[in-house]
């Protein structure tokens, strides 16, 4: 048995520290090793990138990926891998929203066959809707939106300073960040 599903040979890897020739060995679609060129015994399967360069793929922590909306979930994540990006997090912007344990799984039921690129999730809390947090983490997101303004009123809840003192307790405790739009009303 090989030590790799596929190596990616003669490869120019671009870090912080410059441009190494590199041969990168994966298993099970993950990065498992990165070597000089010529390190590893063998895979599977082998990609020569003579003349091609390595580049980490990005991360976009807001993204507004549909569904129902202009786009869908697939559209967005297929133009990210397009991109160059290999890890997008979804915003809770969608109806229905993501405020509890049986939203998230209906949004990830949704979107998961659909996307291209790795996928996280924000949630969103409906009113006085603080006890629904830790569910919310059990799940999988990777924090909870607030919004404090009109502008997406009817879309997202508006939260309250009472609400949002009480999600920042629980949000403690659980270890969940927290983005708000902060333009109080």
């Amino acid at each position: 048995m090989k030590a790799f599903d596929l190596e990616l040979v003669n490869g120019r890897l671009v870090t912080s520290a410059g441009i190494h020739e590199v041969d990168v060995g994966i298993r099970e679609g993950r990065v498992a090793a990165i070597g000089a060129w010529g390190t590893f015994p063998g895979a599977e399967e082998i990609v020569d990138l003579t003349g091609r360069v390595i580049l980490p793929g990005g991360i976009d922590t807001h993204v507004h990926g549909g569904d129902p909306g202009a786009f869908d979930f697939g559209e967005v994540s297929m133009a990210a891998a397009l991109g160059g990006v290999t890890t997008i997090v979804d915003m809770p912007i969608q109806i229905p929203l993501t405020t509890d344990a049986a939203s998230f799984d209906a949004k990830l039921d949704v979107i998961g066959p659909k996307a291209y690129v790795d996928f996280a999730l924000w949630a969103t809390l409906a009113p006085d809707g603080a006890g629904a947090i830790r569910e919310l983490k059990e799940r999988g997101a990777v924090g909870i939106k607030l919004v404090m303004q009109r502008s997406v009123e009817g879309v997202m809840p508006l939260h309250r300073d009472g609400e949002i003192l009480e999600a920042f307790a629980e949000l403690q405790v659980v270890g969940l960040p927290a983005a708000i739009h902060a333009e109080s009303q």
